[in-house]
C-alpha cells in the first residue's frame, strides 16, 4: 500500500511521464516535492517506489532532480490496489462468512433441526 505523500509524487510522475513511460523531475521540482514532504524526501520516495516496483531505472542529479522509468504497475497502481483489496475482503470478510454458515447448517444437520 502507498501512503499518501507516496501517492502524490507518482500521480505527479504520471502526469508528467512521455509516451515510453519515463519520468523526469527537474531540481526546482525535486525541491519542492521534498519541501511538500518533509517526513520523507523525494529521493526517500523514489527508491521506495523501486524497491516496491512501482519505479526502475533511477537516475539522480547531484544537483537535484532525478530520471527514472514508471513500470506497468507504477501506471496503473491504482488497479493493483483495488486487486490487492479486493483478495484482502475474500480472506479476511467472505470466506470466514462462508464458513460460519456452513458450519451452522452442518450443527443445525447433526443436531436434528432438518429431520
Amino acid at each position: 500500500m502507498l501512503d499518501s505523500k507516496t501517492r502524490k509524487l507518482l500521480n505527479f510522475s504520471i502526469n508528467k511521464r512521455n509516451e515510453d513511460n519515463y519520468c523526469s523531475i527537474n531540481k526546482n521540482e525535486f525541491i519542492y516535492h521534498s519541501k511538500v514532504m518533509p517526513c520523507g524526501n523525494t529521493s526517500n520516495i523514489l527508491h521506495y517506489l523501486e524497491e516496491h516496483g512501482y519505479v526502475d531505472d533511477i537516475s539522480e542529479f547531484r544537483g537535484g532532480g532525478a530520471d527514472f522509468h514508471i513500470t506497468h504497475k507504477g501506471c496503473n497502481y491504482k488497479a493493483f490496489m483495488w486487486l490487492e483489496f479486493r483478495a484482502f475482503l475474500m480472506k479476511s470478510v467472505i470466506v470466514p462468512i462462508i464458513v460460519a454458515i456452513l458450519t451452522t447448517f452442518i450443527t443445525l444437520f447433526i443436531s436434528g433441526v432438518f429431520k
